[in-house]
């Protein structure tokens, strides 16, 4: 069981590889899934649930950190900023997009997800 609980959105400013580093007792579920490893996302808000099931440790905004793709710099470690965080859910209706990490378009996909408009 959790001491602390989160759930709502996360905006990911831009698509690419992103990895958390987790405070120890921290779980993290991004999408539905498990956070485990590093993982590809799309630009947009994507669901996230967070529970700190340590009760020694002072939860903080700085206590989750990514490492996230940055156009100018490379990979890019740093605090989550609050302003990533929102109470809103993502579109749930639209077209599904699939994308592939490729010009064949086979394989398995990159990732998938619902624009509500173009």
């Amino acid at each position: 069981m959790a001491d602390v609980a989160w759930a709502g959105s996360l905006r990911i400013p831009t698509s690419g590889a992103y990895e958390f580093v987790l405070p120890p007792g921290f779980l993290l579920s991004l999408d539905g899934a498990p956070w485990t490893e590093s993982r590809y996302l799309a630009s947009g808000l994507h669901t996230l649930s967070a529970q700190m099931a340590n009760p020694e440790a002072q939860p903080t905004a700085a206590d989750l950190v990514w490492r996230r793709p940055d156009p100018t710099q490379g990979m890019v470690q740093e605090a989550v900023p609050a302003s990533a965080f929102f109470q809103i859910q993502p579109p749930q209706q639209g077209l599904l997009a699939t994308y592939y990490a490729g010009e064949t378009w086979s394989g398995p996909p990159l990732f998938q997800q619902v624009t509500p408009f173009l």
